[in-house]
């Protein structure tokens, strides 16, 4: 790593700062420079040093007249029998791009980078061609590509162990499966809500906060569907009223707390409580208006707890063969029975109900 082309690799990058439309900051300072000019100064040497030199003691030597530059850490020794001898070298440049890039942005700067150490390795000797660069930048653009790169999938999971959870709770598939279309609309509500009404770009933040409330959404609405599972009443119509009742003002009561303790986060200085404030503020109201709207009217459109989950409302009559009999008015011979009638199933050796009833 200290041959001529190593030396020349403070020029070679100011080519590339030419070339990468000022990406590079083409003012940096380069110790190799510093090392050479102390080299002619101070010892009357010219670099590369030459054996019988070594080259390990002068920059042992160069390093400590700039221990106060922290020149050390630019050095790699290793102890070989009893002297220091040079492993490897670092050499830092400033680039003008943001610690707070964003990660596309970040690893196309990188992309470039690797295509130039590939070619200073390529054209370097063969004691020197093992080159690498390294950036905190790549590491935090490279986290948060896989963090987004990995959403779908954790939100599929997410929501899978919201569905388990609803099916242990209900006892019911058809329940399960409608607290997870809630789910999914809320979260998708939420989305929008980052994305279209906020303006704010899918980073880590974001990803965080879609895939950690899933479970908040799901708790209003599996509520709701447990009370409904265990409601009294003659229909469903009913019966909803008993769950939302029951329900209703605990869900309500939850929501006021939850967004009055979120309104204090819209006050902070830092950026990442600021948007956490946000988020738990949009994903309440949505969670509140989807239990409390939306999941009743599926509950009632559906009936799971009659232990059919077709759409009531959809429901026709079809001669004698018909598992489905209504309870409140309506005739066979109508061929057809209006939404709001209430059914239930019937075996074949059920007895024709009497239609005065």
């Amino acid at each position: 790593a200290c041959g001529p082309d190593f030396f020349m690799l403070g020029g070679r990058v100011r080519g590339l700062a030419e070339g990468a439309e000022g990406l590079v900051d083409p003012t940096f300072s380069c110790w190799v420079a510093e090392f050479a000019d102390w080299l002619k100064e101070q010892k009357g040497l010219e670099f590369p040093v030459r054996p019988p030199l070594s080259f390990s003691d002068l920059a042992r030597e160069f390093a400590a007249m700039r221990r106060n530059d922290h020149m050390y850490r630019n050095f790699w020794f290793v102890e070989e029998g009893d002297r220091l001898v040079v492993k490897a070298v670092s050499v830092e440049f400033n680039v003008q791009v943001s610690n707070t890039a964003a990660a596309g942005y970040a690893l196309q700067f990188r992309d470039k980078w690797q295509a130039y150490v590939q070619e200073l390795n390529g054209d370097a000797a063969g004691t020197a061609d093992e080159a690498f660069h390294t950036s905190d930048l790549w590491v935090r653009a490279e986290a948060e590509e896989a963090i987004k790169g990995s959403t779908i999938t954790t939100m599929a999971i997410s929501c899978s162990c919201g569905f388990l959870g609803a099916l242990v709770f209900t006892g019911d598939w058809c329940m399960a499966f409608c607290v997870l279309g809630s789910t999914i609309m809320i979260m998708t509500c939420q989305l929008f809500f980052m994305t279209g009404v906020m303006g704010w770009e899918i980073g880590p933040i974001e990803v965080i906060s879609l895939v950690v409330f899933v479970g908040y959404a799901t708790t209003f609405n599996v509520h709701v569907a447990h009370a409904y599972k265990h409601a009294k009443g003659e229909d469903r119509f009913e019966m909803i009223g008993s769950a939302l009742t029951m329900m209703g003002a605990a869900i309500l009561a939850a929501s006021a707390t939850t967004l009055v303790s979120s309104v204090f986060l819209f006050f902070c200085t830092i950026t990442i409580f600021v948007k956490f404030g946000g988020v738990i503020f949009a994903v309440t109201v949505f969670s509140a208006l989807y239990s409390l709207l939306f999941m009743p009217s599926v509950l009632v459109f559906f009936n799971p707890s009659s232990g059919c989950c077709f759409p009531q409302a959809l429901l026709r009559f079809r001669g004698g063969t018909s598992a489905v009999e209504p309870l409140v008015q309506g005739s066979p011979e109508d061929g057809v029975f209006s939404p709001g009638d209430a059914y239930k199933l019937a075996s074949p050796q059920r007895p024709t109900i009497d239609e005065s009833r």
